[in-house]
């Protein structure tokens, strides 16, 4: 029995051991996250203030029905709000993320409602729809099937 005991003394000494190692390393990883996510959450919070300041600098001209702003403007600035919002949830700054969305929300209804002139769907727009589907369901209707 004693060299029974004493081979598998070594083995049990030895998986410890490794129990011990492994546990210190989870330690470390975790304290790595945590300082990780420590490190990133001021910068995620310094995006997410940006893009609330942005809203609150862009709520005036939304509000105000005689504002006009061009295509030219509104768009771009939709769709690079758009690819900031899919760049900061890729890296998990989701607040970052979320202003960015609103920051798109807001321009694109910029576009929608404060576009110059006839740009702007929202005036007269379901009259133009009405008018074209009528116009082509007309067409498609009498047009020959051989040219």
């Amino acid at each position: 029995m004693p060299a029974l005991a004493s081979s598998l003394r070594p083995k049990q000494s030895i998986f410890i051991e490794y129990i011990y190692n492994n546990h210190l390393l989870n330690q470390r990883l975790y304290l790595r996250s945590i300082e990780y996510v420590v490190l990133m959450m001021w910068q995620d919070f310094v995006f997410m203030l940006g893009s609330s300041l942005s809203i609150v600098f862009l709520a005036p001209t939304l509000r105000d029905v005689s504002a006009r702003v061009p295509l030219g403007t509104s768009l771009p600035s939709m769709l690079v709000g758009a690819a900031y919002a899919f760049t900061f949830t890729t890296l998990g700054m989701t607040f970052s993320a979320m202003g960015a969305a609103a920051t798109t929300i807001m321009w694109s209804l910029i576009a929608t409602y404060r576009s110059p002139g006839d740009a702007s769907p929202v005036t007269g727009s379901f009259e133009k729809a009405t008018v074209f589907a009528r116009d082509a369901w007309h067409e498609a209707k009498h047009r020959s099937l051989m040219p």
